[in-house]
């Protein structure tokens, strides 16, 4: 994806109707710092970002809060217009990633990549899209945190798939994992489609590998070629858009985990009982999610597609007085 063009189209949608050299003087730049910016000839830093989006009339933490579902918090007197404030939120970004592998898949050097996330240096517009992209594969949902993601040339149609793949999985959960089986490499060495593989692969009848087929033909999420179904594109798809969809969406997968546990398949069906202190279970849910995001970015680069996996984890206070549920993304690709 390219971000520096992203980056423009999200600054020219962000503006609207203002005037550019209005909205500069606004900010404090004598020049006309708006136009290069939705020029290409420079980029804002992400703190000059966020003092636009405050300008405009949105508060930026409330925006990150809840692109991040809130989960992010500033210490009091922090601010995402401030450098120590970015620092921050990349550092919450980042979680357990390693600066070496932030380096590789930001295609920079892990000296420049350290001076970012120590405030050394501030990372521009660009970086800090490519950066969220990396991080959480979630970058469509932070957009739209801010913008219509339709209105943007560059990820138009990603986000149009991302939709419907929401949709998909809100009303027919399975078409999921036939989207994974058709992934794999023992659907694509089939000389073609053959009714029932999918089906037998995960253990749903023919009649609902069927329908779901149907649906992810319509939704534009798979297309024929040669005999069989194709992907059309990947994509990790954050089904916490709708609570109340995704809450049943999530009810729907640990019972499928349940029936398989209770026909004994193959599997690792575990628990743990345990009292704690409460500094001790905060931590234990920091690990929980640290470990929930670096098990998606291993889903999302794993190569080939061989197994189709479900993941079902819950932390689950009994003693607790009020329900307090965290509902984690139901897919991680």
């Amino acid at each position: 994806m390219d971000h520096v063009h992203l980056a423009r189209e999200l600054l020219r949608e962000l503006r609207g109707r203002r005037s550019q050299r209005a909205l500069s003087r606004r900010l404090g730049f004598e020049s006309n710092v708006i136009y290069r910016w939705e020029a290409g000839r420079s980029s804002p830093s992400a703190r000059e970002f966020f003092r636009l989006i405050e300008l405009l009339g949105v508060s930026p933490t409330s925006v990150i809060d809840r692109f991040l579902h809130g989960k992010f918090r500033l210490p009091l007197g922090r601010s995402l217009v401030e450098n120590e404030g970015v620092v921050l939120l990349l550092q919450q970004l980042r979680g357990e990633s390693k600066v070496n592998d932030l380096a590789t898949a930001l295609g920079r050097s892990r000296f420049v990549v350290t001076r970012w996330l120590n405030g050394t240096t501030e990372l521009p517009l660009p970086v800090l899209l490519a950066f969220i992209e990396t991080t959480t594969l979630r970058l469509l949902e932070f957009l739209a945190a801010l913008v219509d993601p339709s209105r943007l040339p560059t990820v138009g149609h990603r986000w149009a798939l991302l939709e419907a793949s929401r949709r998909a999985a809100y009303d027919h959960p399975w078409s999921h994992a036939v989207l994974r089986v058709i992934e794999t490499r023992a659907y694509a060495e089939l000389e073609r489609h053959r009714r029932g593989f999918i089906a037998e692969r995960i253990g749903i009848s023919i009649e609902e590998e069927e329908t779901c087929l149907q649906i992810l033909l319509q939704a534009g999420q798979i297309r024929r070629r040669r005999g069989r179904f194709v992907v059309v594109e990947t994509q990790t798809v954050d089904t916490r858009a709708d609570p109340d969809k995704a809450s049943r969406l999530q009810a729907f997968w640990l019972k499928a985990a349940f029936d398989r546990y209770q026909a004994r398949s193959p599997g690792v069906y575990s628990y743990n009982l345990f009292s704690i202190s409460e500094a001790d279970h905060q931590r234990l849910l920091q690990l929980y999610h640290a470990f929930f995001y670096d098990m998606r970015r291993l889903v999302a680069a794993s190569a080939p597609s061989e197994r189709v996996v479900l993941f079902v984890t819950q932390v689950i206070p009994l003693d607790a007085s009020e329900p307090a549920a965290t509902t984690s993304p139901a897919s991680p690709r």
